[in-house]
């Protein structure tokens, strides 16, 4: 399996340069661009800033009362998104204490996100069996999509035009500025949990340029992985 690689002669021991304890056990951390801010959550719904720049580290605020869900950084890396088992949806600035903007999208947990989009600007985002869009001022982009299970994955194509969306028996292809937003399904056995997209990957159709590519996914079908090429 490992042909080819060379046998590791010597390991060092790397030294933690900074450390810092929380009262609660981390569950999500990020990078806030180039900022040298760290964002980090715990499980108990809690978000601190950790300035690793100046080594300091703020106290945790409570962000989400049933717990913490998911959290992704926008890819400029000036603000964060946070879902939590309350069906919460909240925006916050770099190293704020109040969200900017929040919404309540049922209640179901929000624990799948996605930034993306043609600028990527655009936030996806799975609550339950709801797929729902959102920019960085916290306007809906589009109406909401009820899919007929639970969202189990989400990824953007490179472009942004196109989202994959993984649920209970397939997947799903949802375009940017297409109506309906819906043009292609994947038929597959149980519910994918993780997914990658090649570089390339692009389902095509009406102005797009349909190169076509892979896309990897791992799930309960089962406990195999599955591979297609999109055409």
């Amino acid at each position: 399996m490992y042909q080819g690689m060379e046998k590791t002669k010597t390991v060092r021991a790397l030294k933690p340069q900074q450390q810092h304890t929380l009262g609660d056990y981390v569950l999500e951390i990020a990078w806030m661009g180039k900022s040298g801010v760290v964002a980090v959550g715990t499980a108990g719904g809690g978000l601190c800033w950790w300035d690793a720049g100046q080594a300091m580290m703020n106290s945790t605020i409570p962000v989400h009362e049933a717990g913490l869900s998911v959290m992704r950084v926008n890819e400029a890396g000036d603000c964060l998104a946070t879902g939590g088992q309350d069906g919460m949806l909240k925006l916050w600035g770099l190293g704020e204490d109040k969200p900017r903007w929040e919404r309540s999208l049922g209640k179901a947990w929000v624990e799948k996100m996605a930034w993306g989009g043609i600028d990527g600007g655009i936030l996806a985002v799975g609550c339950g069996k709801q797929l729902s869009f959102f920019n960085k001022e916290g306007r809906e982009q589009r109406p909401g999509v009820l899919l007929d299970s639970s969202i189990s994955g989400l990824a953007w194509n490179p472009s942004g035009s196109e989202l994959l969306v993984a649920s209970y028996g397939g997947l799903q292809v949802f375009g940017v500025k297409r109506h309906p937003p819906m043009f292609a399904t994947v038929s597959l056995e149980g519910c994918l949990l993780v997914l990658c997209l090649e570089s390339r990957w692009e389902m095509g159709g009406r102005g797009h340029a349909g190169e076509g590519g892979a896309y990897l996914g791992g799930g309960t079908g089962g406990a195999s992985a599955h591979a297609g090429l999109s055409s």
